[in-house]
This record gives C-alpha cells, structure tokens and sequence, in this order.
C-alpha cells in the first residue's frame, strides 16, 4: 500500500516542472532507507521552512527525496546538515497523494546564506525550548526525534523520561499521564518486569545462552534487567526500555504497555 502511494507520488512529481528551492533542513537532518527487493537506495530529508526563488517563504514543511546509489546517499548525507540552509533544483507538487508538499530531488545546488529570513529561522530552530513542571523539574525539547526530555528519579535509580510530542496541549496531557504512572511507580515496576520475564526468558533460555551456560530462573532475569527510560506517548501508551546486562547481546528490551491493560508487548530492539 505505501509502495502504491510512492509510486503514485512518484508520477505526479515528474509531471511538475523544475524549480529552484531554498530551505532550512529539518532538525533530524537527511536519512535514507533501502527500498524493495531491487535494493533501491532512497534519500529523504524535509525542510522546516522553504520558498521558491524570489518568492515568499512558505512557513510549512517540505519533504524531498531522491533514488539514489549507496555511495550518493553517503554523500548526500554528508552535504545536507541539520539546521543547514541550502538550494536545490526540484520537482514540487504541493498537492499530491501524501497530502503535503513533496518533492523529487533534481540537484543539489549546495549550501546557500543569501536569504537573511531563512538565517534567521535557521538560528531560532537551535535555540533550546524548555518546560518547567513543579515535580519533575525541566524538560528540554529533543528537535532531531520531536520529545521533550528529562532525567527524574524513578526509585533509587535516575532514568530519562521521554514525552513523545512537541505540541504544548499535547505535552500539558502527557505530563499528566507522567504523574499518574509516578504515583504508582512500585506496581508500574512490578508489572512491566514480570511481563518482560514472562515473554522473553524461554527466548533468552532457548536461544541466547552460550555453551556451558545454565539457565535463568525468572527471578535472575528480573533482577538483572535495568531500566534506562520510559517513553509515553500523548494517548497514554508507554513503553519501559531497559538496558539488558549482555542477556541478549547488548540489545535493548522494550515492554509496550497502556493505562487500560497494563503491558500489552514485549520485545529485542537494536
């Protein structure tokens, strides 16, 4: 279904003409993903803010990609910075398929200070956005995945506190979620690591140990787990990571979970 809708995106951005654009690059910068099994190489950036040349600035986010070499990619990456203003020739369609602006890469110009507005944007987009809340203290907006964070105690134990959203309203709520998950941390604590040992333990034992190891009752895996952040997400989901003490090779253990049914899910990430 996604790869329809490229496609499709695809044959409306070829029908436009080529243009000049001018932009700010997102905060996360450029990234690039292989596509189908043809290994196709597809770069992606977005910027914050753009124009056409000579024109008004369009306060509105612009996505861009290109198929591209592995090798292409590597360089792209390297050209297109974080908070950069650059120029770039282009196929825009600013009504598609997607429904917002896109555009097919045609050439990248290179970086380019000429525009004093887009300057500007570029040095406010660095400036760091921060919120104070009375019983966790500061958080401090992450622009490069769009959360705001802060590093509170959950017990004896520092962990970073992730809430998944940039929207003021949207914050306000999730701290609300934050608080109530704090109020009953010791059975939060309980819950997500008995489920954690319930899911992956048999894994761990089956496919994990190395020769000559014996197998972890489900009170040595719990007690070796730690955890590292919680995330939550504006309707309430959260996720527990925890660091994995070498059980499974450095990989990160996540359990999913809501308010409604406690942990839902459990798994190895990264």
């Amino acid at each position: 279904m996604i790869k329809n809708r490229i496609e499709e995106l695809m044959e409306q951005l070829n029908q436009n003409a080529i243009v000049e654009v001018l932009g700010v690059v997102q905060p996360s910068g450029a990234n690039g993903g292989c596509m189908g099994k043809e290994g196709k190489w597809i770069l992606t950036f977005t910027f914050e803010v753009w124009k056409y040349a000579n024109s008004e600035i369009q306060n509105r986010k612009l996505t861009i990609r290109k198929s591209v070499s592995n090798e292409e990619l590597n360089l792209a990456m390297r050209q297109i910075r974080a908070f950069g203003v650059i120029r770039i020739r282009a196929r825009v369609a600013e009504q598609n398929v997607l429904g917002k602006p896109q555009g097919l890469l045609i050439e990248l110009i290179g970086k380019d200070t000429s525009d004093a507005e887009l300057n500007q944007f570029a040095l406010k987009l660095q400036e760091p956005v921060t919120f104070e809340d009375a019983r966790f203290g500061i958080f401090t907006l992450d622009r490069r995945v769009n959360w705001y964070e802060a590093k509170i105690p959950w017990g004896l134990t520092n962990i970073r506190l992730h809430l998944e959203t940039n929207d003021p309203e949207e914050f306000k709520r999730t701290l609300t979620y934050a608080h109530t998950l704090w109020d009953s941390r010791e059975s939060w604590t309980e819950r997500m690591v008995n489920f954690a040992a319930k899911k992956l333990l048999g894994i761990l034992n089956e496919n994990w140990l190395g020769e000559g190891e014996e197998e972890l009752s489900a009170e040595q895996f719990k007690s070796k787990i730690k955890l590292e952040s919680i995330s939550i997400e504006s309707d309430g989901n959260f996720e527990f990571w925890y660091e994995d003490d070498g059980l499974f090779g450095g990989h990160a253990i996540k359990v999913g979970g809501d308010f409604s049914d406690g942990p839902k899910d459990a798994g190895i990430e990264g």
